[in-house]
């Protein structure tokens, strides 16, 4: 098996690719709220700046800490007024203050049960704290209140997502997307989830639906990229990738998932620009020097390997992680390339300890296997792969 990095999904975890999911809806409440600023203008016969007034206006779209303020003066004003703590719980959201978001939406709903978006609203915050039954719950008072809200069942599909049930995941993306058929971000989400399934053709589908939509978005490109991988189709992976670079020169892991790609091909030199080009746009990427670091020391081509090179990179990698076992399984790989066989069997060996400490069986005897070959003094070779064998 290859060392080089499992090909990512855009990253649902917060981390580089942030999925966001659909933004809640609070304009419907900024009419309540002005109104209340002009009756007290009029009334009570405040001088406000034009500058503070327009800044009132903005911070629907920024500035979260006045904005948090400003709605703290509404709910002051008339502590009945749910829609106030609703929109302050979207400033809270915005911040990323969490548990605020949800005892204002919570407080929102005491005063109005009826209202399903602000149930979403809550969804929302409970999916961002990992609390996916809760958010499922909260879409699932959001869509019987409003069958017909697309985005109520967009999120409880990526709630699904987070809690690996693709079935039900897909049932709500399909269902999102009767509703409002030019979603373009639903037919991504869907995609995702038939890739979790191993439905790669449907991903594909969908991720090209996504692009006709919003020709644009260079991470559908690179996720479509990722769904041919996995059905073999390598040369259709290097031009997703290639068309995510174009929109994208800083993408990263696009170039790091076309080295693998490259690689796959037996284009090596390709492969190794690839990975050189993507540390150079993160310095701070261990997994792209874990990845060059590999292909030098374990190529099948024996012009491409420099086994001092790939320590000094596996040595770099180890520096930004240090607890990874993949890093240490590819430092002994270096030096076993370099003939410094003692120094590989010790480092093998941390690296098995630490996969058994992960309790990560299945990549045990792949890591005895190595361990085996230093032990006879013999370098690990990575044979090249079936060009219809799936990454």
């Amino acid at each position: 098996m290859t060392k080089i990095r499992k090909i990512g999904e855009k990253e649902m975890s917060g981390e580089n690719h942030q999925l966001s999911s659909a933004k809640p809806a609070k304009k419907k409440y900024l009419i309540q709220i002005f109104t209340i600023i002009l009756i007290l203008i009029v009334f009570l016969g405040w001088r406000f700046e034009l500058s503070k007034l327009t800044l009132f206006k903005e911070n629907i779209e920024g500035e979260q800490d006045s904005e948090i303020e400003a709605y703290s003066r509404a709910v002051s004003l008339n502590p009945g007024d749910g829609a106030a703590y609703n929109n302050r719980g979207l400033a809270y959201y915005d911040k990323g203050r969490y548990d605020k978001a949800i005892a204002d939406f919570t407080q929102a709903i005491s005063l109005n049960s009826g209202d399903g978006a602000v149930y979403n609203n809550r969804g929302l915050a409970y999916l961002k704290k990992g609390s996916y039954v809760k958010a499922i719950t909260d879409f699932t008072q959001a869509v019987d209140f409003n069958p017909k809200d697309n985005t109520a069942y967009s999120n409880r599909g990526l709630a699904y997502v987070k809690k690996g049930e693709y079935n039900k995941a897909v049932a709500d993306y399909t269902q999102a997307l009767s509703l409002n058929p030019k979603d373009d971000f639903t037919y991504y989400l869907r995609g995702f989830a038939y890739v979790k399934k191993g439905e790669y053709d449907k991903a594909v589908a969908d991720y090209t639906q996504t692009i006709t939509l919003n020709p644009k978005d260079d991470v559908t490109y690179y996720n479509r990229g990722i769904a041919y991988m996995k059905k073999g189709e390598y040369d259709n992976a290097v031009a997703d990738y290639t068309q995510a670079i174009s929109l994208n020169r800083k993408f990263n892991f696009a170039y790091d998932s076309r080295g693998y790609a490259y690689y796959l091909k037996g284009e090596y030199e390709k492969a190794i620009a690839d990975f050189i080009q993507a540390i150079s746009l993160n310095s701070n990427d261990d997994v792209a020097y874990n990845n060059i670091s590999w292909l030098l020391a374990s190529c099948p081509d024996d012009k491409h390997r420099n086994g001092n090179k790939a320590i000094g990179f596996a040595n770099k990698a180890l520096e930004l992680k240090p607890d990874d076992p993949e890093n240490w399984d590819t430092l002994a790989m270096a030096y076993a390339e370099a003939g410094k066989f003692e120094d590989a069997v010790k480092t093998q060996k941390k690296a098995i300890d630490m996969l058994k400490k992960k309790n990560n069986e299945k990549k045990l005897s792949e890591y005895t296997a190595h361990l085996n070959s230093y032990k006879a003094k013999k370098p690990w070779r990575e044979m090249p792969r079936n060009r219809n064998e799936q990454p």
